[in-house]
């Protein structure tokens, strides 16, 4: 029995081949920009919302991003299916949270990936007590959701990144994976 991210991966797969057979215009594979591997963010909505699909998902008004689904809606119909509504957020509250905690994200992963890994424990213990209560209150809503379902949370980072998050977060550190830590 497959678990569900690679019973996922494998439709995902045999339906790209499906719908490749079906293609006159290769737009996405050749009208594309020098240099660029993407040149937006549509596949990580795309991807979370078919992984969900029996989820309502209200996404903030991303014009390039609805303009992409359009196109995708063409060659894919079990898309326009989804329950997905792009929305101004000045009319969600949900969505205003939501990009609260995704700018919050932003900036904790910028921070941390701005220093060595050798410097994290460092930095950590230099935090005042109301910052460490954050961190912690963060760390907890992470595990909260990790615990629901190990697909909620989705990372776009490298190992490295992923280290340095684990260590700051949680507390966990494999230094064999870091050349820097010595």
């Amino acid at each position: 029995m497959l678990d569900k991210r690679t019973s996922f991966s494998l439709l995902s797969l045999s339906k790209l081949f499906d719908m490749c057979r079906k293609i006159e215009e290769y737009f996405f594979v050749y009208d594309h920009k020098v240099g660029y591997l993407i040149d937006g963010f549509s596949i990580f909505y795309n991807q979370r919302v078919q992984l969900f699909d029996s989820s309502r998902h209200i996404l903030d008004n991303e014009f390039e991003i609805q303009k992409c689904f359009e196109q995708y809606e063409k060659l894919d119909k079990e898309l326009e299916e989804l329950n997905y509504e792009f929305v101004d957020s000045n009319s969600f509250l949900e969505v205003q949270v939501s990009d609260v905690l995704c700018g919050l994200f932003k900036n904790y992963f910028t921070f941390i990936n701005e220093l060595a890994i050798s410097d994290l424990d460092e930095v950590k213990s230099k935090l005042t007590s109301s910052q460490r209560n954050c961190l912690h209150l963060i760390a907890d809503l992470i595990l909260k959701s990790d615990n629901k379902n190990k697909e909620f949370l989705f990372y776009v980072m490298s190992m490295g990144e992923h280290e340095k998050h684990k260590q700051f977060m949680f507390g966990e550190y494999n230094k064999s994976n870091h050349a820097d830590a010595a």
